[in-house]
């Protein structure tokens, strides 16, 4: 990932996002390695985010009661993240594991805002 590119798209709201997309094999910077997800790191994303839901049923289980099939339609639906334009899907490994994920999705900005482009969600 270029990070410079990233840094003179936050100065220059107009620039394009696609020079941050354009290199994809990953940054490592201070022990980090940051990469754009891909569909092998599916079933990791996953279970990451089923860890944290069982995490959040104990403050609320009502909400976070998993449906029957709740892996399988998770994992469908982070597929299609991973596979879209529309999204930022980014993983964190470490010694090859991953151990953490970032997805925003691009969208139009609120009327109230013009920002030139998507806005990240």
């Amino acid at each position: 990932m270029d990070l410079d590119a990233v840094e003179r798209t936050r100065e220059d709201p107009s620039a394009s996002d696609e020079a941050w997309r354009s290199e994809r094999s990953g940054h490592y910077r201070g022990g980090v390695n940051v990469r754009e997800a891909a569909n092998v790191d599916v079933d990791a994303i996953v279970d990451l985010a089923a860890c944290k839901r069982k995490q959040y049923a104990e403050y609320n289980p009502v909400f976070h009661n998993p449906a029957p099939d709740a892996r399988e339609q998770h994992a469908a639906f982070i597929a299609d993240l991973i596979d879209t334009d529309d999204a930022i899907s980014l993983v964190y490994e470490d010694d090859g594991v991953v151990r953490g994920f970032a997805i925003g999705t691009l969208i139009d900005p609120p009327p109230i805002y013009d920002p030139g482009g998507k806005t990240c969600m």
